[in-house]
């Protein structure tokens, strides 16, 4: 899909479409108002309220969607208020992939700071991306395109602090199963507790199949994520389907292939991805319309506060703190250029003054904020766009107006994730009790308490020794990999990489005198994906 600004030619390609009178509409993804059925129907509630208000009613779109609606020769472009969609554009174009937008660029140009941030962070910030001149759109924002130029607008729909745009857990299972009774669709249903919070709005009211994904020798089918997620879908009697992935046979087809179904935009290239790949491409070929997600449970309990445990009402907050355990994450020393390195130090600048102007009344309401509007709006948008290239997915998370009501709910309905058990045992008794993957249940009966208890205060001190071995040993560590297998060997082999290693050195991303075996795995797997999209706008 795409829209040229100079004279208003496009191509919508798979996107669905709805016309009422002079007004067109186009859309792909889950959308839908509150009390309608997703697609059509809401759509057309949309064009109704458009044209009696002669405005667009942004609080009340829900889903997770890429939109589009044009109005004589005007368009308006949006996503959904949540960060699962983007749309990226320079000063030509606008489209939802990143390959429209390079594939007739001749002068495409490598923005060197945001490089750096892509393999220092594993995100770019502030909508920008690592090619110069090229952005993605924010979520709280829309965009018209007017005799010849894109503006941007604001959807006026409030910040997390307006708790009068909150729904409830109970009111957002009503709407979702309102609005999605004939998609036929699954859950990635984990041994976590976010999944199966997601499966209990529609438990009872809507019908919903489930599935989990992982390497085909792990454990033998015991890891904990089979495990747990068959007794839930056993006692909770729905459709389940365990999806073992093999090794793929790497080769150069197989990389460009992986990194054009994604889009060809933001970590196209891992071994994460390569599984989830065929995961999605499987449950698209059963039928399957819409892949739901537990992503960003964060936002509803207190997993993400465990450094300020227990004072979660705290008003101090460290910056350096923050920045260095949340935004930094891993520290480790990279083969980079030290040019780059002096760069990203104008982005460090930048960070902390964001954090510092953005500071919120309590310790842990900062944390949400930070994770809502900077780290999590630089990742999940772009990464759930490549992923919607291959089947339409919503993590119900992240809604804006669910995250709003969990934002500012009291601190002790979020700790131990108190008010998810409550509604998932109210949903059913049965579901809730069974232990997850870290051994606490998601009941809120009393019986449970004290070995949840125990459970969770062992899983805070796993916590802080994750993050202490992020800091020490610079790796995740007391972690249990849903895959067995690695691609790297295969990868570090083929002459693609060599050439996007050449390319690099070429650049002064990296040392020229740094040897193949110096860049870490994922880096590598970056630069091979930068090197294909230079590759694929000068072919």
């Amino acid at each position: 899909m795409w829209i040229r600004f100079e004279n208003g030619s496009f191509d919508f390609g798979d996107f669905d479409c709805y016309e009422k009178d002079d007004i067109s509409c186009w859309w792909k993804g889950i959308f839908f108002i509150p009390g309608y059925k997703a697609g059509k129907d809401s759509v057309a509630e949309l064009v109704r309220r458009y044209k009696r208000e002669e405005k667009l009613d942004f609080i009340n779109f829900m889903g997770s969607f890429n939109f589009v609606i044009k109005e004589k020769e005007d368009f308006i472009i949006f996503t959904d208020n949540g960060i699962s969609s983007c749309f990226f554009y320079d000063k030509e174009k606008i489209s939802d992939s990143m390959l429209d937008i390079v594939k007739d660029n001749n002068g495409l140009e490598f923005n060197d700071k945001n490089i750096c941030q892509y393999l220092v962070y594993n995100k770019i910030f502030f909508e920008e991306t690592y090619l110069k001149g090229v952005f993605y759109t924010n979520s709280s924002k829309y965009y018209i395109v007017k005799e010849g130029r894109l503006h941007e607008k604001c959807k006026d729909i409030g910040t997390l602090n307006d708790i009068g745009y909150g729904i409830s857990t109970e009111e957002f299972s009503e709407y979702i199963c309102k609005a999605l009774p004939e998609v036929k669709k699954t859950i990635s249903l984990t041994g976590g507790f976010d999944s199966r919070y997601v499966l209990s709005l529609f438990l009872n009211r809507c019908q919903i199949a489930a599935s989990v994904s992982g390497g085909d020798s792990v454990d033998n089918g015991k890891h904990p994520d089979f495990v747990v997620s068959k007794k839930v879908a056993e006692i909770a009697s729905i459709d389940y389907t365990q999806v073992k992935v093999s090794k793929p046979i790497i080769d150069e087809e197989y990389i460009r292939k992986a990194f054009l179904e994604r889009g060809g935009y933001f970590n196209t290239l891992n071994d994460a991805n390569f599984r989830l790949n065929e995961y999605l491409k499987q449950r698209r070929k059963a039928g399957f319309k819409c892949l739901m997600t537990g992503d960003s449970g964060v936002f509803h309990k207190s997993d993400d506060w465990y450094q300020y445990f227990p004072f979660y009402n705290c008003k101090h907050f460290s910056l350096k703190r923050v920045y260095n355990n949340f935004i930094l994450g891993i520290k480790r020393k990279l083969p980079i250029d030290d040019r780059l390195w002096e760069l990203n130090k104008d982005i460090e600048k930048k960070l902390v003054l964001w954090i510092e102007k953005q500071r919120q009344e309590i310790n842990t309401k900062n944390l949400d904020w930070l994770n809502w509007y900077l780290l999590r709006a630089a990742s999940y948008a772009p990464l759930y766009n490549g992923q919607k290239h291959i089947i339409c997915s919503y993590p119900p998370l992240l809604e804006y107006r669910f995250v709003v009501y969990s934002y500012n709910l009291p601190r002790k309905s979020r700790a131990f994730s108190k008010s998810m058990k409550e509604y998932i045992t109210k949903i059913n008794p049965a579901v809730a009790k069974i232990p997850t993957a870290t051994g606490v249940t998601t009941s809120s009966q009393v019986k449970y308490l004290i070995p949840d208890t125990w459970f969770s205060f062992f899983n805070l001190f796993k916590s802080a020794l994750r993050l202490f071995g992020r800091k020490v040993f610079r790796k995740n560590i007391l972690t249990k990999n849903i895959i067995s297998w690695s691609c790297e060997k295969e990868i570090r082999s083929l002459e693609l990489s060599d050439k996007a290693i050449d390319f690099a050195k070429e650049k002064k991303w990296i040392s020229s005198e740094c040897r193949d075996e110096q860049i870490p795995y994922d880096m590598l797997c970056k630069l091979l994906e930068i090197y294909l999209l230079k590759e694929y706008a000068q072919n």
